[in-house]
């Protein structure tokens, strides 16, 4: 994953944007071992999940 940039040429804040500080090194490591403890996902959530995320309208306006 890419982090986003929030400051200027300078090194200044963006206007009307906090900066963002940087995470620790460990951060992704963290967030995987919470990721892989967590249980499997049941039929029910997944379809849920392609309800959420399969939007084929918005995909043709976007087109």
């Amino acid at each position: 994953m890419t982090a986003r940039d929030d400051t200027t040429a300078a090194g200044a804040p963006t206007p009307g944007r906090p900066a963002r500080p940087g995470r620790p090194a460990d951060y992704w490591d963290r967030v995987r071992r919470i990721a892989a403890a967590a249980p499997p996902l049941t039929a029910e959530q997944r379809v849920q999940l392609r309800v959420i995320f399969h939007q084929p309208e918005a995909r043709k306006a976007a087109a």
